[in-house]
């Protein structure tokens, strides 16, 4: 058996089997409540209402209503929880995960200017996406394998190479991995795919029934850095921009294990495991710009704009399977591949209206509108996978509408804070299966207190979906996959100093 080593591989070895590349790039565009416990609370309104240091995750502007500087720090605990269910089995699996959503501080002058009355310049990280998760499933298939559809790819990999992958001295050629899928040729090599000579086409040892099982973990998130800045000008327009450095870092290992039933398989054949490990790095630029008007003391109004963030991004990706036989057991390892290649995420738009009630607090209503169908890719020398990538975006992908209502009832310098966010599917409903549209609802509440110059929030958010893991086609174009019921809680704690 063969052992992993570094291995600049071609670039379709390493989107092809990483995963669906058009998923991915979906998942870096999407953004989630974040911020301080303040913003989280209200379900994320605050770029509408002002006066909060991450308001600047969605508007800029909220920078002008500053009266003081502050430093603020968040650190929040993450519980996910998650229902998966194939072929009518349900299984459950939880993670944990402790991480920062918050830290800024804010420079504020006043001035004596007859137009800008305030301006405030911020510096802060604010977590704008998490992609702590686990899934796992587990169910009995009579009926078709995994390693029957490995075989198909194999298959159709001999074609193109022109032959059955080589060998010498009874060891796998390392530029082997440049012709065929690692998926199918680590499970020729640990001798859970075979090939036949006589119809030149490969065929799997898991043809009978097989209990199969598989899990997903993934950690990771978008911190952004951002450089904002927003003034007040005449009490009665807020307006801001910023530019901003997004660090995108995800990690997911994904495990499908196949276990003999009965004896209905390949004499000899016990189980085989094959786990992708997917490692992904980028670093982005975008810029916002956001304004809030105030025609008096009781409503605010407000919009912004996005740009769409240019990522850089780097992966790596590698493949091991292990196989079981009655007295053998096997193990192949793919090399690791690494590609590079830029992302363009869409643009965002926004708009907000917020009551104000004197001292006694707020009511804020938020919308936002991305079209997912405009993201994309750019493969630098590799242009037929490009368009193929982007047409799949484009195909897949529609528009997103976004509703957060969240308010704040004030008593002297206690708070209670409450919100709703709601994400519509951003799939096009041929390719998501019913229930599994990726809609988004989540559910927030806090309280704090504020004094003159120091300030402590805590807020609940428990957020909540489903979505579709496909897993493989059968041989008759049936659509294998689990259907993942998602819940989120995350408990965030902001302290706020002011100066």
């Amino acid at each position: 058996m063969k052992s992993i080593f570094t291995w600049t591989a071609c670039m379709m070895a390493s989107l092809a089997l990483s995963a669906q590349q058009e998923v991915d790039v979906f998942n870096f565009s999407k953004t989630a409540i974040g911020g301080t416990a303040r913003n989280m609370g209200v379900g994320g309104v605050m770029g509408s209402v002002g006066g909060d240091n991450s308001s600047v995750i969605n508007n800029p502007g909220g920078l002008g209503f500053f009266q003081k500087g502050e430093i603020s720090l968040s650190p929040s605990l993450i519980f996910s929880n998650s229902k998966s269910t194939y072929l009518n089995e349900t299984s459950q699996d939880f993670k944990n995960r402790f991480v920062f959503t918050n830290a800024a501080i804010v420079f504020t002058k006043k001035s004596r200017n007859a137009v800008l009355k305030a301006s405030s310049f911020a510096i802060g990280v604010n977590r704008i996406q998490n992609f702590n998760n686990s899934t796992y499933f587990s169910a009995l298939n009579e009926n078709n394998s995994f390693g029957e559809a490995l075989a198909r790819q194999l298959t159709q990999d001999i074609a193109k190479a022109g032959g059955p992958p080589r060998y010498s001295n009874g060891q796998l050629k390392n530029e082997e991995y440049n012709y065929y899928g690692y998926r199918q040729l680590n499970a020729f090599d640990a001798f859970v795919l075979d090939y036949d000579t006589g119809s030149k086409s490969a065929y799997a040892v898991t043809y009978g029934k097989n209990t199969q099982s598989g899990y997903r973990t993934s950690t990771g998130g978008i911190n952004e850095i951002g450089f904002n800045w927003g003034g007040n000008f005449n009490s009665k327009i807020y307006w801001g921009m910023g530019i901003n450095v997004d660090l995108l870092h995800y990690n997911q290992l994904t495990s499908f294990t196949e276990e003999d039933y009965q004896q209905t398989n390949s004499p000899g054949f016990l189980s085989y495991t094959t786990t992708d490990n997917l490692e992904v790095r980028g670093t982005g630029v975008n810029l916002k710009t956001g304004v809030i008007i105030k025609p008096n003391d009781y409503l605010r109004l407000s919009t912004f704009i996005h740009t769409p963030t240019y990522y850089r991004v780097s992966e790596e990706y590698s493949n091991e399977l292990k196989s079981k036989f009655s007295g053998n057991d096997y193990t192949a390892n793919s090399p690791i591949s690494r590609f590079t290649y830029d992302m363009y995420t869409p643009w965002k738009f926004g708009l907000g209206a917020t009551g104000v009630f004197r001292k006694s607090g707020f009511l804020a209503v938020e919308y936002e509108l991305v079209d997912y169908s405009s993201a994309s890719v750019d493969y630098d020398g590799f242009k037929q996978e490009q368009s193929r990538i982007n047409n799949l975006i484009s195909t897949n992908y529609n528009l997103s509408h976004v509703l957060k209502i969240g308010g704040e009832f004030s008593y002297e310098s206690f708070r209670v804070r409450a919100g709703y966010n709601h994400k519509t599917s951003s799939f096009n409903k041929l390719i998501a299966p019913a229930g599994a549209e990726e809609v988004v609802n989540s559910f927030t509440g806090g309280v704090g207190y504020r004094g003159d110059q120091f300030g402590v929030d805590l807020a609940f958010v428990r957020s909540i979906y489903s979505n579709y893991q496909n897993l493989y086609t059968s041989a008759g174009g049936e659509s294998l996959g689990a259907i993942n019921k998602n819940q989120f809680s995350q408990i965030v704690l902001t302290t706020v100093f002011k100066f």
